[in-house]
């Protein structure tokens, strides 16, 4: 359940970004992860290529077309599994 858990976060991370680049404070209010669970997952997704930052002033981070091709297969997924399962969304 560990890795579920992992995808779970990092599709939270990305739901966070999906519509504008965005500081760590506040991905960490809409995501609602920790600020170490923050940090492992950013490395990770940085390094996959779903995420990428920039640094005007302060670190802003935004999704990647790879990482808005991910949600969407990844929300996709969590939809079929409902619809399976009969869950209410």
């Amino acid at each position: 359940m560990k890795y579920a858990y992992r995808t779970y976060v990092a599709a939270r991370i990305l739901d966070a970004v999906k519509n504008g680049a965005k500081t760590n404070s506040s991905i960490m209010h809409e995501a609602f992860v920790s600020y170490d669970a923050l940090r492992r997952h950013l490395d990770v997704l940085i390094g996959s290529g779903l995420l990428q930052y920039f640094e005007p002033t302060r670190r802003y981070y935004q999704i990647t077309e790879k990482g808005l091709q991910f949600l969407r297969l990844y929300n996709r997924a969590e939809e079929m599994i409902c619809m399976a399962s009969s869950c209410s969304a």
